[in-house]
């Protein structure tokens, strides 16, 4: 899964979280996952782009607007084979080729 902020005032979408490698059986995650590399399930997290491990809450500059947070989830054919702390590009460039569905979920958030 990646969550991303295309509003945010940069060339690129700003990143807010990169997961792979979550199991099949996993129907959700826990609310407050632990900013680690890898989680006890086997699920690891990437890099996002403060850049650090695990999930960054959205932030979008006071008095920018309302943001939108796209969280965009993958289901592959097989494992990527990287290890933790990947980024968004890499992640995409590891399941290309490999997607069997995807989903988009969006949200808004604004700071005044």
């Amino acid at each position: 899964m990646i969550v991303d902020d295309p509003d945010a005032p940069i060339a690129e979408p700003w990143v807010h979280w990169v997961i792979y490698g979550i199991p099949a059986t996993n129907t959700g995650l826990k609310e407050g996952v632990a900013k680690k590399e890898k989680l006890d399930d086997g699920t690891i997290q990437g890099k996002n782009s403060w850049p650090e491990i695990g999930y960054g809450g959205p932030m979008p500059p006071p008095g920018d607007g309302p943001h939108r947070y796209f969280f965009k989830v993958y289901a592959v054919s097989q494992k990527t084979g990287l290890e933790p702390g990947a980024t968004k590009k890499e992640v995409l460039k590891a399941i290309e080729g490999n997607v069997l569905a995807s989903g988009v979920l969006m949200g808004t958030y604004e700071r005044k």
